[in-house]
């Protein structure tokens, strides 16, 4: 499969995907806001070749926004997992703000 296709097409859909899932699990505002961002990266990962000639210098973030999206991936991967093993007593908990201590 063609580099162009594979990042343009599959990692697309599975960007969307991320983003779709971790808005649906009602996941915290940070841990859904970073499956956003992760869809952000990757359009604008589909978008920097097109500067190759008007601006080579945004063209070559090409790569370098590449990382960011592995980097990313990788978190958003870990939080997902990290999410699949907190019981929903706890992760309910978590979430709100803790009691006010009065001693």
């Amino acid at each position: 499969m063609p580099h162009r296709a594979f990042g343009g097409i599959v990692v697309g859909i599975l960007a969307i995907l991320v983003a779709v899932t971790a808005g649906a699990a009602q996941l915290p505002t940070g841990k859904a806001s970073r499956a956003g961002l992760l869809l952000l990266l990757v359009i604008v990962q589909v978008i920097l070749p097109a500067f190759h000639r008007s601006s080579p210098v945004i063209a070559a973030l090409h790569p370098v926004n590449a990382l960011l999206i592995f980097w990313l991936g990788v978190v958003v991967a870990r939080n997902a997992g990290a999410a699949l093993n907190t019981p929903v007593e706890q992760a309910t908990t978590a979430t709100e703000a803790p009691a006010p201590n009065v001693h």
